[in-house]
């Protein structure tokens, strides 16, 4: 994981279990991850910050069969889950799902690491 200057605001939240997503003020966008301007307009000045609720929806997923990093032995699964309309985020996939299901963004010990994990929409109706 690279944390470099615009993205330590955002490991520094996701430490205290929330997630937050970039937000342009003058073309009203969100993006992730986070940047140095606004992938939208180009603006480099007015970027901030806004808290997301985590409901997302699957659009890929892949199991890892070989890696660098010895924290995460493999294999395990990582899906890439639209947390907005344009913001994608690659996390932890603990259950295989299928693209296109609803799903939740949280939080979780995982390798050593407090990291976001994507997890299956609860049905609220059931």
């Amino acid at each position: 994981m690279i944390v470099d200057r615009y993205a330590a605001h955002w490991w520094a939240a996701v430490s205290r279990g929330l997630l937050l997503l970039q937000h342009c003020e003058r073309c009203d966008t969100l993006q992730h991850p986070p940047s140095a301007v606004c992938r939208s307009c180009h603006e480099d000045r007015g970027l901030g910050w806004r808290e997301h609720d985590g409901a997302a929806r699957l659009t890929a997923a892949t199991t890892v069969r070989s890696t660098t990093y010895p924290q995460f032995p493999p294999p395990y699964s990582i899906g890439v889950a639209e947390i907005a309309r344009g913001c994608h985020l690659i996390a932890g996939l603990p259950t295989v799902l299928p693209v296109g299901a609803p799903v939740q963004i949280v939080f979780r010990d995982w390798g050593g690491r407090h990291l976001p994990v994507i997890e299956p929409k609860e049905d609220r109706n059931g």
